[in-house]
């Protein structure tokens, strides 16, 4: 962008999220009726993949701080990322059409210049540092007791220490000191700072890992990637909860039952079955709709049970009734010939508790809070 443009352009952008709320936006420009459920509002339509033929259908999600998400082509931001992609502009032009057409007054127009920064451009990462970084924390997990804050964490979702321990042993858990400054050191004593580097956990110019300031790492199969996440609330809206590092892959813990598996979405739903006592094999989703067909080319003849969220997006994964030719899980494990159901959550469960808990954990901590 030119000095020039700049100058002629004076635009506060956190001021324009203030006027222009993201609601308005898909209210009155994307011109969608909102369906309001627990943690959000939701629409069938999306600024950058269109409308869903069923207006009755959910397909971006609205929260209260103003981001959304889609979850049908997986976009999301805030009211300005809204405006770029609905009108195919940059950041800049896109805070200038909301000022002029949503109808923020014109006196506003001389704010001090606050300009969004682009993004640094990232190094290309060899998915083979990711992995020798997981394996030497791995390695060194086997020789230290998982910290203790971590575990109070996971028990305090319900999660049995019993059922830590067996991922842990599976090498599915692995933790940080939960001081950060001790995690830092320890990351460096173990992994090593060139590998960290090259391994894309420590960014130049950053004083730490990220990882440092979340000690609970969720490990994939075979070692591909790991997330790293807080164990305590985002100071602000802005703190990342969980990052993550390697390619798409699933979790998965091997059980004692031979071809019965459960497939869930994420680490924190996965240890919940085995607290139930499953004896299945379980398969974690990182998302959803994050998962690749050929992950069940071996599911024939297998029973298979999908515990999936019961909100609008966990069920457009299983089942995808608006577009019966889309992609579903329940479609592409039946392709492979696996014997398939599903998980229902009770009536009673989905009425006392907030659509936000309408997954296994939540259940299982629903469950937990009758018997006491």
């Amino acid at each position: 962008m030119s000095s020039n443009e700049r100058s002629d352009s004076k635009i506060d952008f956190k001021q324009v999220k203030e006027r222009v709320s993201t609601t308005f936006f898909f209210e009155n420009v994307l011109g969608l009726k909102p369906k309001p459920l627990t943690g959000g509002v939701r629409y069938a339509g999306c600024p950058n993949c269109g409308n869903s033929e069923n207006p009755m259908s959910v397909r971006v999600n609205v929260r209260a701080n103003g981001k959304w998400h889609c979850f049908s082509c997986g976009s999301d931001g805030d009211v300005i990322d809204a405006a770029v992609f609905h009108y195919h502009v940059s950041e800049l032009d896109a805070a200038k059409i909301l000022m002029k057409d949503v109808g923020i007054p014109e006196n506003i127009r001389q704010w001090k210049l606050k300009e969004r920064q682009p993004l640094r451009p990232q190094p290309k990462i060899d998915y083979a540092d990711t992995r020798e970084a997981i394996l030497r924390l791995l390695e060194a997990g086997k020789k230290a007791p998982l910290d203790r804050q971590v575990v109070q964490y996971l028990t305090g979702r319900g999660i049995s220490e019993q059922v830590i321990h067996a991922a842990h042993e599976q090498n599915m858990i692995v933790t940080l000191p939960s001081n950060p400054s001790l995690a830092k050191k320890y990351l460096v004593d173990v992994v090593g700072k060139p590998l960290l580097e090259k391994a894309g956990w420590w960014h130049q110019g950053k004083k730490a890992p990220g990882a440092s300031f979340r000690p609970l790492a969720f490990v994939t199969a075979n070692a591909k990637s790991i997330e790293f996440r807080l164990i305590r609330k985002a100071v602000n809206e802005s703190e990342v909860r969980m990052i993550s590092y390697g390619p798409m892959t699933p979790f998965f813990f091997a059980g004692s039952a031979p071809d019965e598996y459960v497939i869930t979405e994420g680490m924190t739903d996965l240890l919940s079955v085995l607290t139930f006592g499953s004896k299945k094999s379980i398969i974690g989703l990182p998302g959803c709709t994050r998962w690749e067909a050929d992950w069940f080319a071996r599911m024939s003849g297998k029973d298979v049970m999908l515990a999936l969220d019961g909100d609008g997006p966990g069920q457009t994964a299983a089942f995808n009734r608006n577009n019966p030719e889309g992609r579903s899980l329940v479609r592409t494990l039946q392709e492979f010939q696996a014997r398939v159901s599903t998980f229902e959550f009770p009536e009673n469960f989905l009425s006392e508790t907030p659509e936000d808990d309408w997954d296994i954990n939540g259940y299982l901590r629903w469950i937990q809070s009758k018997r006491h």
